[in-house]
Parts: C-alpha cells; structure tokens; sequence
C-alpha cells in the first residue's frame, strides 16, 4: 500500500483527492514509511521541489558536490514530506555542512603570492560590488573533502563561504587541466574571473536584484563591472622588490602601476619589513593603509609619493637582512586598489632573480621617508629606459578558459 501511495504522489496528474491534498492529513508514520520507500527505490537521491529549482539555477551543480543525484518531487510530495522534517532544501544541507567547516584566518591561508592576491582581489571584487555584495562577508572554508566549493549563508550578518582548494594553484590546476603559477598575477586574474562569477551564481536569485532583467544577463553586468576591478589589479599591477647592488643599502621597487601612471595622478609607495608589518599584505584599499600602523622601529619602514610614469623607485640605508614588501596604490582615490608586491629582498632570492635579468642599474635616487610623517611629493625619475622593466616580469604562460 505504500509503494502505491508513494507512486500515485509521484504522478503528477493525479485523479484522487486524497493523494493531492496528502501533505495537510498524512501522519508523521505514514511519513516515514513513504520516506523508506523512497529512498529504497531511488538510492543516493537528493529530492526538490519546482519552488528550489527556480529559486537557485545552480541546484543541480549544488546536489553534485554533496555526492548525490538530483530528483525533482511533485509539489504535494515534497511538501508531506517538508512538513514532517524528512526533507530538507538543498540550500539548508548546503549551510550545514559549510556550517561544520572551519574559517580559516588571515594567518592561517596559504601564504603563497597566488593565494594571497587572488584573496584580497575578490575581497575588493565584493567591496565594490554595492548592488549586491558590498555588505557580505567572506570566509575561507576547510571543507576537506567536500566537493561544494562555495556556499551562502543569509541573515543580518550574510556570509559567502569559499572552499580553501580555490586559494591552491595545484588543486585548481589539476582541475581545470591546465598549470597555474603560482607567482604569476596573469594566473591569478583569470581565477579571480572564475571565482567573483561563481560566487554571483551562489547568490539566491532576490539578492541579484534583476529589476525585469533574467539571471543570466544580471550575472554578466556584475561580472563585466568585477572584471574592470581586476584588470585594474593584475593586467597592470605586477610590483616587485629586490635588493639594488649599484645603491648604498638599497632596494628597488618596480612596478607597472608606475610606469602606466595616467597624467595628474600620484602614487604612494610604501616598503614593509615582512616579520613586522606582514599583517598589511592583506589590505586592499588604500583607504586602509595606515592601520594597522607600523611596528617596527623608527625609519625601517618608507614611503614615497612621485607625480610621474617610472619603472621603479629606489631606497636606499636599508637593513638589508630585513625581507621587505611594497604597497602601491592611486594616492589620489581613497578607494583605490593596493598592489603588493611579488618576491623577496633576502639574498637567496635576489641571487635567482638575476639568473633572468640582463643588468641592475639603479633607478633614480631615494627620496623615502617614515611612512608616518606627512606627505611628500618626490621628483626624481627613472634613468632606466621606458622598456627595462620587462627583463624583470617573467612571462606567464597564456592559458585560455
């Protein structure tokens, strides 16, 4: 009797009144049994609704990474079943087992270039995406072996959840089926690509505010106005650091944010000791830049300000033995991008670095300073030529998506 039940509550064109006004007069026991039934015929299913396949499009993709088979449920059924607590959407079983995934912290993400650049890039993504985003939060996930990648938790405090394999350039080369660098920023762009758009497919469909425009199309503008911001902090945002032999104590900071600066604009260049001021790598508005302040003791952090394009900047009287990191940013716009830089300033690495470079002439003389005393405008330029900065940007392989 009950096989037949749950068959009839499956058929769609049902004739009995009985069987399309089930879910208001079926006993939790009958429930149950219909449950076992269903389950017993349709092993490794997870069943929904039409109201959960409208509501988010990815439903299936979701119902893949938790190792299941999707089945879609007439209305009456699953609402039997709903109302006893048999079934659950696909969106809460998503929120629980995330929910059972531990938040790693700043210190706790991989501390590779890739890992770090592509974290603060969707963190900027979604700060400036004030339509639907700007007020989320973003939490890196230890989910393990959980194939769900990411996942959306509503609430007054919302929070979009992102699997820690997407901060791993092997795990995502692997699948994807392509290898990924994990120094390169071209690399890192087009995973900031894929994951920013794959978050807008998270989002249920009321969050997207269509406003008469379809899914599809809402999740193109939001990606198309996301790609600008990461154009802005890949295409011309490679930084590097490295110790300068020709300059008494000094390190170099080249970057092609510098040298693509548009007329009338400055840029502020900050040099960080990593052990002291490591904390500030994570920032990605250069409203932020100032806190937390620095630590370390008095001159070893710099900053510069130049009006016009260069390669590079130097300073100069620097503890060489110190690894040191730059922050580049617009010092005009508060909320603009903060570069940070790619390598190192320990000797072992400046060594393999000039394994590819042709020369090391200094670039300009220093005009650093304390990055807590009040800003400078700096007029020494670069007497390296326009084209020199290449020999120092290894190239990246193109992969296409």
């Amino acid at each position: 009797m009950i096989d037949n039940l749950s068959d009839m509550l499956l058929s769609e064109t049902s004739e009995y009144a009985d069987v399309n006004m089930a879910d208001r007069n079926t006993s939790f026991h009958v429930a149950t049994r219909l449950k076992a039934a269903l389950v017993e015929k349709y092993p490794n299913r997870w069943f929904f609704d039409n109201e959960q396949r409208t509501e988010y499009p990815e439903l299936e993709l979701t119902i893949q990474g938790l190792g299941l088979q999707g089945m879609f449920l007439p209305k009456t059924y699953w609402k039997l079943l709903h109302k006893q607590g048999l079934v659950r959407e696909v969106c809460d079983e998503e929120a629980i087992r995330f929910g059972k995934a531990k938040a790693l912290g700043p210190k706790e993400l991989p501390q590779t270039y890739f890992a770090q650049e592509l974290y603060r890039i969707i963190k900027a993504c979604m700060h400036d995406c004030h339509e639907c985003m700007h007020r989320i939060t973003l939490l890196i996930v230890d989910a393990g072996e959980l194939k769900l990648d990411t996942a959306y938790r509503t609430g007054p405090a919302a929070q979009l959840k992102v699997h820690v394999k997407w901060l791993s350039h092997d795990i995502l080369g692997t699948e994807l089926g392509t290898r990924l660098d994990k120094d390169s920023l071209r690399d890192v762009g087009r995973i900031a690509r894929l994951l920013f758009k794959r978050l807008l497919q998270t989002l249920p469909t009321h969050k997207l505010k269509l406003g008469g425009k379809t899914w599809q199309w809402k999740i193109r503008q939001l990606g198309l106005l996301a790609d600008q911001r990461i154009d802005d902090a890949t295409v011309f945002g490679s930084t590097r650091v490295f110790p300068e032999p020709a300059v008494s104590q000094g390190v170099v900071v080249r970057s092609h944010f510098l040298r693509e600066l548009p007329q009338g604009t400055s840029a502020e260049i900050h040099l960080h000791g990593m052990a002291t001021c490591g904390d500030k790598r994570s920032i990605f508005c250069a409203a932020e830049v100032r806190h937390p302040r620095c630590t370390g003791p008095a001159g070893s952090c710099r900053r510069l300000v130049v009006s016009e394009p260069r390669t590079g900047v130097t300073f100069e009287n620097l503890d060489l033995r110190v690894d040191y990191f730059a922050l580049v940013y617009s010092a005009n716009t508060p909320g603009s991008f903060v570069h940070v830089s790619c390598g190192s300033t320990k000797p072992s690495a400046f060594q393999k670095l000039t394994v590819t470079t042709s020369h090391s002439a200094p670039v300009g003389g220093d005009a650093s300073k304390d990055c807590d005393t009040a800003d400078r405008s700096s007029t020494t330029g670069s007497k390296r030529p326009a084209d020199a900065y290449q020999v120092f940007t290894p190239h990246s392989k193109r992969v296409r998506w």
